[in-house]
């Protein structure tokens, strides 16, 4: 428990710095060469950290897959999971003006998807070998689409064009706190009370009881999330502000985003979030078992791999850009 809960600290730690930095570089990028300036005031620290984040998942769930008798392209695999990361960085910076979709980085992942399915299905013709071709290519295509397309959408969230600069560096944070925090809400409640199992083929330990922990834990923070950017939102009365002020004005329109939801929204938000959280840690389970194994890896005491941490965000991150942008057209 207390390594859980020290590494837990070191790792929230890091994040906030990460952030925090990824944000002031955002906002200070008129100083960057007219070159990078369009990049760099979309991202670099959350885009890069995540690309090798979801690298090194790659990585593991290349080795999983193998387990089980596939053969994966691996080459293929982990390319195009790179490209599917970093494609609506790029884009963000570099697209043509009122090119939306662009922009946001949706028509080079459809090509990218494309390329990874031509490259694997010509790869895997010049293997010769037509009775494993099913296995192969489609363990390819898992490792390409779970490690670079869907966690791509986090990076989309980051790079939303119509943000203010530094508002979609907090925006990634926030969702990671409220996707993340059901997992310790799960933990500790279905430790406490929990009594009914959820789903015990897959994953034993997890009960009815710790799930809606989680969805509670979730929907908690987003409503706290919520409160706080409209209290933030709110200047204060005296016109010489003090630091703590100033400090305060800065985090509110950096959250200000939540605070244009309505508080049914915010509660959905991390409900959501939780449930769909949930599943995927359910969907690398499936993995594991598969696999026989019991973690991703053995890089983490206490955590196992690097999948084993974003199981949950990997599998959330497009739900979350779809509510945000499309469905409440908040962004």
């Amino acid at each position: 428990m207390l390594q859980r809960i020290s590494f837990g600290s070191m790792a929230i730690a890091f994040l906030l710095l990460l952030v925090a930095a990824d944000a002031w570089v955002a906002d200070n990028w008129v100083a960057y060469p007219a070159l990078l300036g369009p990049l760099v005031r979309r991202g670099t620290l959350i885009p890069l950290f995540f690309t090798g984040v979801m690298l090194a998942g790659a990585v593991e769930l290349l080795r999983i897959v193998e387990a089980t008798g596939a053969r994966p392209h691996r080459r293929i695999a982990v390319l195009f999971a790179a490209g599917l990361m970093v494609g609506p960085w790029l884009f963000a910076g570099f697209a043509p003006p009122g090119n939306l979709l662009s922009a946001e980085g949706l028509a080079v992942q459809v090509l990218l998807l494309t390329g990874a399915m031509l490259a694997t299905a010509f790869a895997q013709i010049l293997r010769k070998d037509t009775a494993g071709g099913i296995r192969d290519v489609g363990a390819t295509l898992l490792v390409t689409v779970y490690c670079g397309f869907l966690p791509s959408f986090l990076i989309l969230l980051r790079c939303e064009n119509l943000l203010p600069v530094p508002q979609g560096a907090w925006l990634v944070l926030v969702f990671l706190a409220v996707t993340k925090v059901s997992d310790i809400g799960a933990y500790f409640i279905g430790s406490a009370i929990g009594r009914h199992k959820l789903i015990p083929w897959v994953s034993p330990g997890k009960t009815v009881e710790g799930f809606a922990g989680g969805l509670c834990a979730s929907a908690g923070l987003s409503v706290l999330v919520w409160h706080f950017s409209r209290v933030l939102a709110t200047p204060p009365a005296v016109a010489d502000l003090s630091n703590a002020q100033a400090a305060a004005m800065a985090l509110g329109d950096a959250l200000s985003l939540f605070g244009t939801m309505t508080l049914l929204q915010a509660i959905v938000f991390g409900a959501v979030m939780s449930a769909v959280g949930q599943l995927g840690d359910l969907i690398e389970s499936v993995f594991k078992r598969s696999a026989g194994a019991k973690d991703s890896a053995k890089l983490i005491p206490q955590f196992g791999g690097v999948l084993d941490l974003v199981d949950s965000p990997v599998l959330a991150a497009p739900v979350a850009w779809f509510l945000l942008t499309y469905l409440w057209r908040l962004v």
